[in-house]
């Protein structure tokens, strides 16, 4: 079989390929474009954001810290900071132990949390009724304590491990010390605190001042 080309045009055929390319070509050259136009306006547009909540992260790792007691016997006692404790201990480069007190390294609001976790060691005895508290204070101010928590003593309660839970929102500024109060009405050998990591001391940074406004 034979193919008939048009003796008085016999360059059209090439001339048609040829702009076939040329518009082939033109036409990945203008995608390419469109494509890199749209990424670098979405990196122009995610960019801030990005570096807005990776700050946010990088705040919420320097601002966290979480102490358990070491103590065991209960009596009136102010529980030491201690950022070389064992157990789950975190403390965030923001903060810093000072006589005794967790001092805050940046303003902002924070969700402060405490638990206490008795136990009776001598189940024959705990037979006096009593009570047992935590008090987490700030600079030292005992009229306005950021967290109170309370347990109940009684015979009937050896055979359980009474507890005690209490969280909220606070205001914190920098250089504030908070310092936690161990408290009971008569010392009991009998009860003591439990030591597997249940009587704890925490905060987290949850946002700046000027993101969440609260009434305390």
């Amino acid at each position: 079989m034979t193919t008939s080309v048009d003796p008085e045009c016999p360059g059209d055929s090439r001339r048609r390929h040829r702009c076939l390319d040329y518009c082939l070509v033109v036409s990945l050259v203008l995608l390419t474009l469109a494509v890199g136009l749209m990424c670098a306006f979405y990196f122009a547009w995610e960019k801030p954001r990005l570096g807005h909540q990776w700050k946010e992260l990088t705040d919420h790792q320097r601002n966290n810290a979480h102490l358990v007691t070491e103590k065991t016997l209960l009596g009136n006692t102010t529980l030491e900071c201690d950022l070389d404790g064992v157990g789950n201990v975190f403390v965030g480069s923001n903060f810093k132990c000072i006589s005794k007190k967790l001092q805050v390294g940046q303003s902002g609001l924070y969700y402060v949390y405490s638990q206490m976790v008795l136990k009776c060691v001598d189940r024959s005895a705990c037979k006096q009724n009593g009570s047992a508290s935590i008090t987490v204070l700030r600079n030292g101010d005992k009229g306005s304590p950021l967290l109170t928590l309370s347990v109940q003593i009684s015979e009937s309660a050896k055979t359980i491990f009474p507890s005690s839970f209490s969280g909220s929102l606070k205001h914190l500024s920098k250089g504030d010390r908070l310092s936690t109060h161990l408290w009971t009405d008569r010392p009991h050998d009998d009860w003591q605190l439990d030591q597997k990591d249940n009587n704890f001391f925490g905060l987290f940074w949850v946002s700046d001042f000027n993101s969440v406004q609260i009434h305390e």
